[in-house]
């Protein structure tokens, strides 16, 4: 027993499963940036999609992490230590772009 649970932890592990947690239903690879205690800014706007394909979809500049908690789906337990300064991103892939088209083993 206890070698088939460690065989599956290491599969996971090295599988290229993602830690990332689920911002909502079209959202479900996000992760956030900015490391407390001090968490940076980011030029971009909500929205903007980088040259990797990851979307800009929330943040904490304008609030607490408390006052946006009920938006954040499964990414407010994946948000770790809060910003003395600064302010953390969430950014995710979309399950609409082109890494996942076409990939049933995605959804």
């Amino acid at each position: 027993m206890k070698f088939e649970i460690l065989a599956i932890s290491f599969a996971a592990l090295f599988s290229g499963v993602s830690a990332g947690c689920a911002y909502n239903q079209y959202h479900w690879d996000c992760e956030w940036r900015g490391d407390s205690p001090s968490c940076g800014t980011t030029y971009h706007e909500l929205g903007t999609t980088d040259e990797d394909g990851w979307e800009l979809v929330d943040w904490t500049k304008d609030a607490s992490l408390n006052q946006i908690r009920s938006r954040l789906g499964y990414c407010k337990d994946s948000y770790g230590n809060g910003c003395w300064s600064g302010y953390k991103r969430l950014w995710c892939k979309s399950n609409s772009s082109p890494d996942y088209i076409g990939d049933e083993d995605a959804y």
